[in-house]
């Protein structure tokens, strides 16, 4: 028994004999290893000190200021070139919202697999774009012979040129649903051509516009006017002193060369009464052409809207 300092009451224990093993020995004699010591005596290196301290590098400061560039500022910005594009070849879009003087807005054509079906013969290439010039319908998917070019070609979008073999080919523009709205064979032919989706009495159509080339002499620009609005018909557009008259639907005007700057352009429908439908501002670059595309935002002969793009060079 024993009694808990904390308890002073007596506390009994009662222990049980088990069965003694006669080979057990509470002072087993082991044998010893000659060279165990509980306190063993290891070389100290003279040099060892818990007090050692690395050496300083003198030059060295927690305070160190790298030398100071006197042309570098936060503020820096560095020249842009008009040319640089991330994915060559670019064709900046400039589209206006239908109201009188809007802001010029830069909008990049979409995207497409740049060579399909496509021999690689230098010159000899069928280059072709496509431009969605509709309107009351959602956007179209493209596809030719059967591959997918495109998808989500909204109203007033065009995508960059893509490459071909010249050739007939299949053209199909499909809706979301995959209703197939158009299915037609158009010719590829050797050069530029843009295949424009546009409104019809019957409904759709796709037409084909050839991009016919301009030089720029002397670092002059070169414009014309394509009139896809089918429901205004007829249009004329006046650009300072350069008037593009009767532009008929779906037939592109000549190009014209003028001096690059920023000019104002004003859309007229060509049957009376003659008003003014659109009014724009445009900044020609030297050495670059550009069409003008007349498009219809709603069904209205007078709802005209305007989307300058940058052609090839």
């Amino acid at each position: 028994m024993y009694i808990d300092s904390n308890n002073p009451e007596i506390i009994r224990h009662t222990s049980t004999d088990e069965p003694i093993d006669p080979g057990f020995s509470v002072d087993p004699q082991q044998p010893v290893d000659p060279g165990f010591s509980v306190d063993p005596q290891q070389p100290i290196d003279p040099d060892f000190s818990v007090d050692y301290q690395p050496p300083i590098d003198p030059d060295f400061s927690v305070d160190y200021q790298p030398p100071i560039d006197p042309d570098f500022s936060v503020d820096y910005q560095p020249p842009i070139d008009p040319d640089f594009s991330v994915t060559p070849p670019y064709y900046p879009v400039i589209p206006d919202t239908g109201r009188p003087f809007p802001p010029i807005i830069t909008v990049y054509p979409k995207p497409v697999i740049p060579c399909l079906f496509c021999n690689a013969v230098p010159n000899s290439a069928a280059n072709v774009r496509f431009i969605n010039a509709s309107v009351g319908y959602n956007a179209f998917s493209i596809y030719v012979n059967n591959q997918l070019i495109i998808t989500d070609l909204n109203a007033d979008e065009i995508t960059q040129y893509s490459q071909y073999s010249p050739n007939y080919m299949t053209i199909t523009v499909m809706g979301p649903n995959g209703y197939i709205y158009i299915q037609k064979s158009m010719l590829f032919p050797v050069g530029w051509t843009t295949f424009a989706i546009v409104n019809t009495a019957s409904g759709l159509d796709l037409i084909s516009i050839n991009d016919a080339p301009c030089t720029t002499p002397n670092f002059t620009s070169c414009i014309r006017v394509c009139n896809l609005a089918f429901y205004t018909g007829p249009v004329s557009v006046e650009m300072n002193n350069l008037t593009f008259t009767n532009v008929q639907f779906a037939q592109p005007a000549s190009f014209s060369k003028v001096r690059p700057g920023n000019y104002p352009i004003t859309v007229y429908r060509n049957r009376p009464p003659q008003i003014a439908l659109v009014t724009t501002y445009a900044n020609l670059l030297p050495n670059r052409i550009y069409t003008l595309y007349v498009l219809n935002w709603n069904r209205s002969s007078d709802a005209v809207r305007t989307l300058l793009v940058q052609d090839r060079r």
